[in-house]
């Protein structure tokens, strides 16, 4: 069987978590906060708050890539995310990191996913993930008036994709 086992799933789903989140403390869910960050851009984007809108979706996009690699076998840390090591060489893990850089690392280390003909089944459902790649996670310190606002629509765009690719990878069990 290709990728972590159910059980792992299960716990970077946030299945098996009590109520009150006891006994669970610092655990990732890259679902629930994908769909968390759409919804609340959506909101902020509704107020007119297109600076912040825009960072919720590119964090929205970044949690959606980050779920399907765990699904798809990358190395899981025990947070529940994925690995602060590379599990081969010992160093920093290159697709822990944020947008832009996790698609192009994506790309780039492509030998770190087991099972690649998933992840490139689920990745053809993003077309617009190239409106992410002018994302950057250091826009929340930026002034707004430097933050490219003409980009939102576009980030808007590929964070609905993503979360639509979620769908389909619950709906083939391949999350659960």
């Amino acid at each position: 069987m290709y990728g972590p086992s159910v059980k792992s799933f299960n716990r970077f789903a946030g299945i098996g978590r009590t109520e009150s989140g006891e006994g669970m403390s610092n655990e990732v869910n890259y679902v629930a906060a994908a769909r968390r960050h759409l919804n609340d851009g959506r909101l902020l984007l509704e107020q007119g708050r297109r600076a912040n809108a825009g960072q919720l979706f590119g964090f929205s996009i970044e949690c959606g890539l980050k779920a399907l690699l765990l699904a798809s076998g990358v190395a899981q840390g025990t947070d529940g995310g994925i690995a602060g090591q590379d599990p081969n060489t010992g160093k920093r893990h290159p697709l822990r990191t944020h947008m832009p850089s996790l698609s192009a690392n994506i790309d780039t280390h492509g030998h770190l996913i087991r099972d690649g003909s998933q992840m490139t089944r689920y990745m053809a459902m993003l077309p617009s993930l190239q409106h992410g790649r002018d994302w950057d996670v250091n826009y929340r310190y930026w002034d707004e008036s430097r933050i490219p606002l003409s980009s939102v629509p576009g980030w808007q765009q590929a964070a609905v994709e993503a979360n639509d690719m979620l769908d389909q990878v619950q709906l083939d069990g391949v999350l659960s």
